[in-house]
């Protein structure tokens, strides 16, 4: 939807802004549909992080952990958003991110972390596109859907989305260094950035990272679990 609207209408939106216009007529149960989508993806991801469903063993577990617990977080986020959009509430104006930064900016020693937070953006903005290059993603997926314009649609949707996590990563990393979060950007900041025709072919990529989800949604492989394997492990864990 983000990239359709720079596209179609030269508009730039976050994934709040895009919501906020789904906000009407059909649009509405669309966001019911989201926003129950959102919730469970973000359940699912935290129990990764809990009880390493499906990262248990693999290389770098941990890291694997941290990184579904901070997806479950953001989709639980998202999942709010959209039943507030759903229920007609307006949009706050300005902007999250400065806001957000903001407030970092105000605690102590909140220099040092937005910039920690500008090294952890270049870094998963780095990990996109060495999802794109080596087209791991395709290992989750079923034979079926390892076609050719399968691979080609995520390898550039990775590689849009490595774009948008960069350049908010300098947009991070410059507000830190000058003490000022006017300077964040989000993703409707970091469309605004670019001027066409780069900010079409970002928007363009988001679309088909977009499409690519709804591939994986219908042929990514997810491995049976044994209930009793995790309750045991829950267990072990929490009491």
């Amino acid at each position: 939807m983000i990239g359709v609207l720079v596209i179609a209408a030269g508009r730039t939106e976050d994934a709040n802004g895009a919501m906020a216009y789904l906000g009407d007529g059909f649009g509405h149960w669309l966001l019911v549909a989201m926003a129950g989508g959102f919730a469970g993806y973000g359940l699912w991801r935290l129990a990764d992080a809990a009880l390493a469903i499906e990262s248990e063993g693999a290389q770098h577990e941990a890291l694997k952990r941290a990184g579904a617990a901070v997806s479950g977080i953001v989709h639980l986020y998202l999942a709010n958003k959209a039943f507030d959009a759903a229920e007609g509430a307006a949009r706050l104006s300005g902007n999250d991110s400065q806001e957000q930064a903001q407030v970092i900016l105000q605690m102590p020693g909140g220099q040092a972390l937005l910039a920690a937070i500008a090294v952890a953006l270049a870094a998963a903005g780095a990990v996109q596109f060495v999802v794109a290059v080596r087209c791991s993603f395709l290992k989750h997926l079923s034979d079926w859907a390892r076609e050719s314009w399968v691979k080609w649609v995520g390898r550039t949707g990775y590689a849009a989305r490595g774009a948008v996590f960069v350049i908010a990563a300098y947009f991070a990393g410059r507000a830190a260094l000058a003490d000022r979060s006017s300077l964040v950007g989000g993703l409707e900041q970091v469309l605004q950035w670019l001027s066409p025709p780069v900010s079409f072919i970002v928007a363009a990529g988001l679309m088909l990272f977009g499409v690519y989800g709804f591939v994986e949604a219908w042929q990514r492989r997810i491995h049976a679990i044994d209930a009793a394997e995790v309750s045991r492990r829950a267990a072990n864990q929490f009491t």
